[in-house]
């Protein structure tokens, strides 16, 4: 009968320890801040119409250029900054639900050194007709381009 009592206590003991550490591990970190970006914020958004790209209309929207060869862009093109902890909300120019979504970030704000975000450090968490949301998950600041199809 003692040796039941002993099993049982450790069992729950057990449990409890158990129980502590997958709490640990589910704990999620809250974006702290939510930005609404306008597309009148966007000088630099780009899409690829008919007589560009010969495809159809809204076939392709981008939130900043890449910078050219020398690392440069145009001033006022700069990348969003996507600050650790934050939830964007980004108005696009597509005029349709996007079926594809791409996110880059870099540490410059002109996207140099610039690559496919993974992870934590861009969350796509949905999108439609008019918005992308996007989500950085990491306390690290990084610049944003989001590309759309």
């Amino acid at each position: 009968m003692r040796r039941d009592l002993l099993a049982r206590l450790w069992m729950r003991w057990l449990a409890g320890v158990l129980s502590v550490f997958a709490l640990a591990a589910c704990e999620s970190k809250d974006v702290k801040s939510v930005y609404e970006i306008p597309i009148a914020e966007l000088p630099c958004a780009y899409g690829f119409p008919d007589d560009e790209m010969g495809g159809e209309s809204g076939d392709f929207w981008a939130s900043a250029p890449f910078p050219d060869a020398e690392g440069e862009l145009d001033e006022g093109c700069e990348w969003l900054p996507f600050p650790g902890l934050s939830l964007l909300e980004i108005e696009h120019g597509l005029g349709r639900t996007p079926s594809q979504i791409s996110i880059y970030i870099s540490f410059a704000p002109n996207g140099e050194s610039s690559t496919i975000s993974s992870g934590d450090s861009g969350r796509i968490v949905g999108a439609d007709e008019r918005f992308v949301v996007v989500e950085n998950f990491t306390e690290q600041h990084f610049y944003l381009r989001v590309e759309i199809r």
